[in-house]
Formats: C-alpha cells, structure tokens, sequence
C-alpha cells in the first residue's frame, strides 16, 4: 500500500518531502531603474525608501545599470520612494497599501520631469 502512494506521488511530479502550501504573498518587491533626462541610466545614483508609518528612511546605491531593488516591504504600509544623484533629485513615487501588486517596477528620472 505504501509504494503505490509513493508511486503515485511521483507518478504526479511531487513528493511528499517536496510539497509546498502555497499561501497569500507576505511582502511586496519594488525595483526599478533611475535615468538622466535623456534616459540614459545613472549607477551609483542613492535611492531612498521611506515606510510613511514609521518614517523610517533606507538607502541603497544603483548598480551598472541603473537598476535598483527593495525587497521585503509590508504589505500593510505606505512607502515614497526618491533617488539623488550629484545634488539633484527624482520626482518621489508612492508605493500604496491599496496596490494589491507583490512585484512592482518604478522608474526614477534625474533631475525631474517638469510638470
């Protein structure tokens, strides 16, 4: 009896060793990319994350690309996001609670679009 349940575990492709639940998503990912006004990437731009519950403030460097990624991020909160490089600053992007998005992609341009 036990080999034919193990047979028709594999049978289905899954083991009873490797069977995951699979719940709601538990945090949000935001990366992005941060760009001169000629869309040009800029690395080593600081982009800052503000949680607005906490204010508290974290920062991280682009890489090569420009490219940026804050993992990890509550669900339940509000986060504002800017980036600065050489003294000038992005337009600031609001990640909102009410987002039901777990991956985001927001962009950030140097020095800001004008409105």
């Amino acid at each position: 009896m036990a080999l034919t349940i193990a047979a028709m575990w594999l049978a289905v492709g899954a083991s009873p060793l490797t069977a995951k639940k699979k719940g709601p998503p538990t945090s949000k990912t935001v990366v992005g990319q941060v760009f001169d006004a000629q869309d040009n990437a800029i690395p080593g731009a600081a982009v800052e994350i503000t949680n607005l519950s906490t204010n508290k403030t974290s920062a991280i460097y682009t890489g090569p690309e420009g490219r940026f990624t804050f993992t990890d991020l509550k669900l339940t909160q509000d986060y504002q996001l800017k980036a600065h490089y050489k003294g000038q600053f992005s337009e600031v992007r609001k990640v909102s609670s009410w987002d039901t998005r777990t991956d985001m992609v927001l962009n950030l341009h140097i020095p800001a679009p004008s409105e």
